[in-house]
């Protein structure tokens, strides 16, 4: 199993667990958490001219995840906070390329 398809599983699992709650209680806790897994998916296109002679750059988002599958490129990032009362603490930070 790659990867990717344990983020997204993850990140669903996350998602119904938060769901989940949503109306379940009249009384609001004191405890809060919070997760925002995030990615992004840029292209890049152009060229650029140094001394006479032209590149062109083309790179796709159908390459990117070819990269992402390969273990060459990571494009995705997280936050996590818990609260208690009003004391809180969190993280974000990408998340390290293989």
């Amino acid at each position: 199993m790659s990867w990717m398809t344990r983020l997204v599983q993850m990140s669903l699992v996350l998602l119904a667990i938060g769901a989940s709650g949503v109306g379940a209680a009249d009384e609001k806790s004191k405890w809060e958490f919070e997760v925002e897994p995030y990615g992004w998916a840029p292209g890049n296109f152009g060229s650029v001219t140094v001394k006479g002679r032209t590149a062109h750059i083309a790179v796709t988002l159908s390459d990117l995840y070819g990269l992402l599958e390969d273990g060459n490129a990571f494009a995705a990032a997280g936050y996590f906070s818990v609260s208690y009362d009003r004391c809180r603490r969190c993280r974000s930070s990408p998340w390290p390329s293989a």
